[in-house]
Parts: structure tokens; sequence; C-alpha cells
């Protein structure tokens, strides 16, 4: 029997395209380069981050004199802000690469 005689089959009922194993592959590289290059720039915001909360602190402080009150501060301001935006991104990264399997897996 040839299943496309049969009529639609369960992704076609749902109103979704059937997915075609190219189109599995296309979908997989898009989201591995693309996420692959937005992870890689994580380290390096969080970097920049620091440098920057770290001149801010040192500025405050002698501004104010109250060296190294600010510099700590906002050290760990910055590192917990980074940390946020790391988490939240990679966390999204991996919430489309689930989506990405479930379509994989779907009928």
């Amino acid at each position: 029997m040839n299943p496309e005689a049969e009529g639609p089959n369960d992704a076609e009922r749902a109103g979704r395209t059937p997915v075609t194993p190219d189109e599995r592959r296309r979908r997989a590289a898009q989201a591995d380069g693309a996420g692959g290059l937005a992870l890689a720039g994580l380290g390096f915001q969080f970097a920049v981050s620091l440098v920057v909360f770290y001149y801010l602190g040192q500025w405050l402080d002698r501004r104010l004199g109250t060296a190294p009150v600010f510099l700590l501060v906002s050290m760990l301001l910055g590192a917990g802000a980074s940390f946020y935006v790391m988490y939240t991104q990679l966390m999204r990264a991996q919430r489309r690469a689930d989506e990405a399997r479930r379509e994989d897996r779907a009928p």
C-alpha cells in the first residue's frame, strides 16, 4: 500500500506541513550556527560588562571617597547581571533545541 494514496498524514491533519529530511537538516544547521555564534559571544559580553562595572565602581569611589565600597558593589552587580543574561539566553537556546527535536519526532 502506498501511504500517500491513503490520504493526509497526521501532520497534514493537524494543519502542519510534513517536514522532509532535507528541511530537518536545514533547521538543525541553522539552529546550531546561529545559536553557537550567539552563545560564543556570551563570554565576551561577560568580560566587557565586568570591565565597565569595574571602572564605574572605581570612578564612584574616587568621586565619593568610599574606596572600595562602590567597586565591590558594582562588580557584584555586573557579574550578577551578566550571569542572569547568560542564563536566560542559554535557557532560550535550550528551549529552541527541544522544540526542534520535538518537531523532528512528530509523525
